[in-house]
C-alpha cells in the first residue's frame, strides 16, 4: 500500500499527533521534517512559528509541542522551538 518512505512519513505523522493531544513534546529530526514534506506534502516550517517570531500566548498554551534539531555547519547541533497557531495570540510583525 506505502512505500517505505511514505510509512515512515505516516508514523512520524502520528507520533507528532500523539504528542500533540498529550500536551507533549515532539522532538523530530529536520531529516524527519523534510521526509513528511517529500512524501505528504505537510510543510511544517510554513504550519508553525519559531518562539522568536511570537509577542504572546493564548493563555495556558505556552509549551512548544514541536522540537525540530538539525545540524548546522556554521554552530553544530542546533534545535528550534515550534509553535501552532491555535497557541499563539499575537505575533512580532
Amino acid at each position: 500500500m506505502f512505500n517505505k518512505n511514505q510509512t515512515k512519513a505516516v508514523e512520524l505523522l502520528n507520533y507528532i499527533s500523539n504528542c500533540i493531544s498529550k500536551k507533549e513534546q515532539a522532538i523530530i529530526e529536520k531529516r524527519d521534517i523534510n521526509i513528511i514534506e517529500r512524501e505528504l506534502k505537510i510543510n511544517f516550517w510554513n504550519l508553525t512559528t519559531p518562539n522568536s517570531k511570537i509577542k504572546s500566548f493564548v493563555k495556558g498554551k505556552d509549551k512548544c509541542l514541536l522540537k525540530i534539531k538539525y545540524y548546522n555547519p556554521a554552530s553544530g547541533h542546533c534545535q528550534t522551538y515550534r509553535y501552532f497557531d491555535f497557541q499563539i495570540k499575537e505575533k512580532i510583525m
